[in-house]
């Protein structure tokens, strides 16, 4: 928590550049407008983030410090980006946050590095790590590293079973290599050899031991996550009448690569909470219980919960501007803040050896009682 060590209240410059795409928005009347929102992925990704960068900047006013916010729409254009950059001097701007596509970050992030401003990526991974860029979004590679890392320090015994479609038989064939001992059943394929994404209850029952059995689902496909995790909770402790005193099976899920698949309307959650399905990601689940102020301010102003990228917007702002006032700038604030937390996100910024700063914090969780719950370890 930096508000205890907060020594700076000089105003801070802070640019937003985010893909709104206002010029394609219809402003004669109410209805158009809640239609362009609704139908513009980026203006609906946009204002969620910006409702949340404005919920920070109002928290940072009441700490008694002064933020100079300059909000730029992108157009999701590069062409419109290159043109903000030349028409604006960003020379004492002490941070950019945006934008929310990899491709104009790139353009900003290589054009600011003559001024050493750092420009904060709110969500990319596959963004170049020039020595200015703070990668705020732990990378794909480090959350599956991660969760393998969890499974190998487990000391119980447990036996692997890998579950895998076609697309993921590079991440499958890597776990059977960290996993020696385990086991891979690929999804079923059609007459023409493609995936069917589904496996049979024999398929994985003869897969399965008595005793602790750990799955790595890797999947990008609601149809396959719901069959199988459906076959897989009815076969979780399952008591085996003909040979009661053997020992049941118990089931845990996992997978190194949580998607929106894993939250689509055909998969149970009631399964997964019996399945225990563990995954790590870069942010955690805000609760009801939490009580963070944060949540009913957002409500009272906007008459709705905040999403994942309010949040976000949120989380990110505060951090990028607590670690400005309480260190010299944000490049020294990695030495003397190397953790961070807010409402569901936590910032601990590593410096690659030649290049910019990635973000290591990585919260592991588990589903149970149908909630998501942190695995502290």
């Amino acid at each position: 928590n930096l508000v205890s060590r907060i020594n700076d209240y000089d105003t801070k410059h802070l640019a937003l550049m985010l893909p709104f795409r206002l010029n394609r928005v219809e402003f004669d009347s109410i209805s158009e407008t809640k239609r362009s929102i609704e139908k513009d992925p980026y203006l609906d990704a946009s204002l969620d983030f910006y409702s949340g960068v404005l919920m920070a900047i109002d928290s940072l006013k009441k700490l008694g410090l002064s933020i100079k916010l300059d909000v730029y729409d992108t157009n999701y254009q590069p062409t419109t980006v290159s043109r903000i950059l030349a028409d604006t001097n960003f020379e004492n701007v002490d941070a950019v946050i945006g934008t929310l596509t990899t491709k104009n970050f790139n353009v900003v992030a290589n054009e600011l590095r003559k001024y050493n401003v750092p420009v904060v990526s709110p969500i990319g991974t596959k963004i170049k790590l020039h020595d200015n860029v703070f990668q705020s979004r732990p990378s794909d590679d480090l959350l599956k590293s991660r969760i393998i890392d969890f499974v190998k320090n487990d000391t119980l015994p447990r036996n692997i079973l890998i579950l895998a479609d076609s697309k993921n038989m590079a991440v499958a064939n890597e776990l059977k290599r960290e996993f020696n001992a385990s086991t891979i059943v690929f999804s079923r394929k059609n007459k023409e050899g493609k995936d069917d994404y589904f496996v049979t209850k024999e398929d994985i029952e003869a897969a399965l031991k008595p005793g602790r059995n750990i799955v790595f689902l890797e999947t990008q496909n609601e149809s396959f996550i719901s069959g199988a995790t459906s076959i897989l909770a009815a076969l979780n402790l399952k008591e085996n009448p003909e040979e009661p005193e053997m020992e049941k099976v118990e089931v845990l899920l996992t997978t190194t690569r949580f998607n929106g698949a894993f939250e689509g309307d055909e998969v149970d959650n009631m399964h997964l909470s019996k399945l225990h399905f563990t995954f790590a990601t870069s942010s955690k689940s805000y609760s009801e219980e939490d009580n963070y102020a944060f949540v009913k301010n957002y409500r009272k102003k906007y008459n709705i919960t905040p999403g994942r990228r309010a949040v976000k917007g949120f989380d990110l702002t505060m951090d990028v501007v607590l670690r400005m006032v309480s260190s010299e700038d944000l490049f020294m604030s990695i030495n003397s803040a190397p953790l961070t937390a807010y409402v569901e996100n936590k910032f601990a910024y590593k410096k690659k050896l030649f290049g910019g700063y990635y973000n290591e914090a990585v919260y592991l969780v588990k589903y149970e009682d149908l909630k998501l719950v942190e695995i502290t370890q």
